[in-house]
């Protein structure tokens, strides 16, 4: 599996490849750190600057709608931006890579090593949004399936035992 993760202007523009083809809808989904005054803030701004742009604004969860004032949509995003911390990032890979959209992050945690746009960039990220400028770079995504349930993990999957006098089994498998 690949997660997208946005890329424009200066924001590692190195490793970035704007050529990779992107969608064309204009559907941005949000998705907000909990309870985090200044990420409510800076997500209120950047839908406001993403509607004034004539772009299609939707929440990925309940509580993003209300804490945005934004409907939930089961249309499928181009990109779902994640406004908070890695945590959050975190999260809302987990809607990215279900609907197959691009992923940025604004960083409003403490270091923010995956979210790569600040909060005072809300109105130029909202600008490539709009126009489509902006490029994407490839992550991998690891995939977990235990007893028939399925996860992807962007930055690691943990296996963890229960008992830490028993042994367990983990069988893995690269590239398929």
């Amino acid at each position: 599996k690949t997660a997208y993760e946005m890329c424009g202007r200066d924001w590692s523009s190195d490793v970035c490849s704007s050529d990779l083809p992107r969608g064309g809808r204009g559907v941005i989904a949000l998705h907000i750190a909990a309870e985090r005054p200044p990420a409510e803030s800076a997500g209120r701004s950047l839908v406001a600057a993403l509607v004034d742009r004539g772009m299609v604004v939707t929440a990925c969860t309940a509580r993003d709608a209300a804490a945005l004032a934004i409907d939930t949509s089961s249309e499928a995003p181009d990109v779902v931006v994640a406004v908070g911390g890695d945590g959050t990032m975190l999260e809302a890979a987990r809607f990215a890579t279900t609907a197959e959209a691009d992923i940025v992050g604004i960083n409003v945690g403490r270091v923010g090593f995956l979210a790569e746009v600040e909060v005072g960039e809300v109105d130029a990220l909202a600008a490539l949004l709009a126009d489509g400028s902006y490029g994407v770079k490839e992550r991998m995504t690891l995939v977990a399936t235990h007893r028939g349930e399925t996860h992807v993990g962007l930055n690691d999957v943990v296996v963890e035992k229960v008992a830490s006098q028993q042994m367990i089994s983990v069988e893995v498998d690269v590239d398929g």
